[in-house]
């Protein structure tokens, strides 16, 4: 009975200093910073910073790189006089903020940290680890620890990682992780905004398409973006955007002058804001030029090679030059540079002429050649085919009699026939071709030649091929521009296709002007005017930064600039030898493989870094806070204190028994 009496005793005496307890609020961490970052001796920390886009998330107000910036501040504040520190971010580990220093006070280290902003580049953690790795092999300390400040993401990590954590794991090197990570919901992402119309001209509507996708669980009603060009902003309507969901959103901006033109659009901000924006530049002409090669000229209406291919580029108000000329003027006369030259039914071209053209291709020019009753099938393969060395797309094999009824294309959404696609199904089948040239195309090829479009035969054969040589395009067409071997110069989708055809074989790489952060700017240099110097404006810095002259490709001299990891607009400037100033406006959109949040499982870190078995201390939101306050346990105490008035009340009763 005493030793009842005394067990009742115990259990009320707990259950009050349990109501003490949770009146007291204390909390706890097991993995505070003090005891996380202790180290024995001598040590070499090497303390790198996420500051990938995707660390801007925002919960409860407060970012992952704000969270990131208090953790390091900690650890800056138990680095040890004897111990040497170099603190570097993920997407600029090649170039430490501060290399091997002893820190004798951190005012000045502290203010770096402080100054850190989020950038919108991709972590790829693979390529980051070896850049650490190559500070890490040259400290000599006996002591070396990567502490490692993330959101620990699942996006970036992958097997790469596994060869340098071998290393460090063979040469007693410690990795620790802090997790400054949270749940981030509903996040939007504008996924990209791309120039549609394949060039942009003065005076016409240019068309873009923006995706936006919805990453949240629920709907997002319409709400108002804003469209800034040339700096000046509009409000542009949002359509609703479902759950889990892309939606396409059409934007036509039109062009006062020619040059280079800057688009912006900026979604409403949310819980992950660099993934809201996205930024095109556009290369705005006066007009495009045509030059039309006629090999058959006749004085009749519509007798003549070109005629039907004359009036094709000449209806409509849209600003089009165009050229025409003979075989024999065009064979006499040095080679030009218009945006589209057109070969048609030319009987024979010189090594000499096809070396010049060929040079032009890879440079940008865009190019068309219909064949026709004077073009020697032998001599083009040998001249321009060159066993598919050549501009020529396929190896002419015959010309063949043979009525066909219909074209069909292919389905290639950035064909140059695309728009063809969206003709009732009955336009294209009226076409009626008579003879045309059957033609081999070099399987070895791969996509830089494909069938953009066939005749409805039983062979299904070409039609129109295309080939890629450098910056610029070949169409083969397998029949005459005129109405000799087919009708179809007399029906109107004739227009649409050749319209369509030099408008996307003319256009330059939108490619080397839009890119994302983290990757190179290029400018491509005439060799006879390399500049003898180059700067570049880069957004959120007013100073110009130098752009060095890369001339590790002999033929194609650039110009190239790496440090990308802001998203913007950057503009290049230099002055050429024989133009004088140039400039180039490139736009730097933020990479959205970044926008995906979800966090790396514990399973699948361990793959990756698993021989090194690195600690891992979390301090996002609702865990312990970066100066080692932990994580309060009240709540804990008065979970005790109920199951101890329980145990209280039924041990109570056991005990009174006796009096009963």
């Amino acid at each position: 009975i005493q030793l009842e009496q005394w067990l009742l005793l115990a259990v009320r005496v707990l259950a009050v200093a349990a109501l003490f307890f949770a009146v007291a609020r204390p909390t706890m961490s097991n993995n505070a910073l003090t005891q996380f970052l202790a180290a024995q001796g001598r040590a070499a920390r090497f303390i790198v910073i996420d500051d990938s886009l995707s660390m801007g998330g925002l919960s409860g107000g407060k970012s992952a790189l704000s969270r990131a910036k208090d953790a390091t501040l900690e650890i800056l504040k138990q680095v040890q006089p004897q111990d040497t520190v170099t603190l570097m971010t993920a997407l600029g580990a090649d170039t430490p903020l501060v290399r091997d220093a002893h820190l004798d006070q951190t005012d000045a280290v502290a203010a770096i940290v402080k100054s850190l902003e989020v950038s919108q580049a991709y972590g790829q953690w693979a390529g980051i680890f070896d850049k650490i790795d190559a500070h890490v092999q040259k400290s000599s300390q006996p002591v070396r620890e990567v502490v490692l400040v993330t959101d620990l993401r699942a996006a970036g990590w992958d097997a790469g990682v596994s060869a340098v954590v071998d290393r460090w794991s063979a040469g007693n090197v410690t990795l620790r992780v802090i997790d400054v990570g949270s749940v981030v919901a509903g996040n939007v992402v504008l996924k990209s905004l791309e120039q549609t119309s394949p060039i942009a001209l003065v005076h016409t509507p240019a068309s873009f398409l923006a995706r936006i996708h919805n990453d949240g669980t629920e709907r997002v009603p319409s709400q108002e973006a804003t469209l800034t060009v040339d700096g000046k902003p509009q409000s542009l309507q949002l359509p609703d955007l479902p759950p889990k969901a892309d939606v396409d959103l059409p934007v036509t901006v039109t062009f006062d002058s020619a040059g280079m033109h800057g688009i912006e659009l900026t979604l409403p901000r949310d819980n992950l804001p660099e993934d809201n924006v996205r930024y095109a530049s556009a290369d705005v002409r006066n007009s495009l030029a045509i030059e039309v090669v006629d090999g058959e000229p006749d004085p009749r209406p519509f007798e003549s090679e070109t005629d039907f291919l004359e009036l094709a580029y000449s209806v409509g108000r849209a600003p089009w030059q165009i050229t025409r000329m003979t075989d024999s003027q065009w064979t006499a006369n040095p080679l030009s540079a218009p945006d589209v030259m057109i070969l048609a039914n030319v009987g024979s071209v010189s090594e000499q002429r096809a070396t010049e053209l060929y040079a032009q291709v890879e440079a940008g020019l865009g190019l068309m050649i219909f064949l026709g009753e004077q073009v020697d099938p032998t001599a083009y393969n040998r001249v321009l085919y060159r066993e598919g060395r050549g501009i020529l797309p396929a190896e002419i094999v015959r010309y063949r009699e043979e009525e066909v009824s219909g074209l069909v294309i292919e389905n290639f959404a950035d064909s140059p026939l695309a728009p063809l696609t969206k003709l009732k199904s009955n336009a294209l089948s009226k076409i009626r071709p008579k003879r045309f040239a059957e033609v081999s195309v070099p399987a070895e090829a791969g996509d830089a030649v494909r069938v953009l479009a066939r005749w409805n035969d039983s062979r299904q054969s070409p039609a129109i091929i295309e080939k890629r040589i450098g910056e610029g395009r070949v169409l083969l067409w397998t029949i005459t521009a005129d109405k000799k071997w087919s009708d179809w110069p007399t029906d109107g989708s004739y227009v649409l296709a050749t319209r369509q055809a030099a408008m996307a074989i003319a256009a330059q790489s939108l490619d080397r002007d839009n890119v994302t952060a983290g990757q190179p700017l290029r400018y491509r240099l005439d060799k006879k005017g390399i500049p003898l110097q180059a700067g570049i404006k880069a957004p959120g810095r007013d100073d110009p930064q130098v752009v060095p002259v890369d001339k590790s490709n002999s033929k194609f001299p650039q110009l190239r600039f790496d440090k990308t990891a802001r998203a913007g607009f950057y503009r290049m400037e230099w002055k050429d030898p024989v133009m004088g100033n140039l400039s180039r406006l490139f736009a730097v959109s933020p990479d959205v493989r970044e926008s995906n949040l979800a966090p790396i499982q514990t399973g699948e870190l361990k793959n990756f870094v698993g021989k090194l078995n690195p600690q891992v201390v979390r301090l996002g939101e609702k865990r312990a806070d970066a100066s080692g306050a932990g994580t309060e346990l009240w709540r804990t105490a008065i979970w005790g204190l109920l199951a101890l008035v329980v145990v209280e009340s039924c041990l109570a009763a056991w005990v009174g028994r006796e009096s009963r």
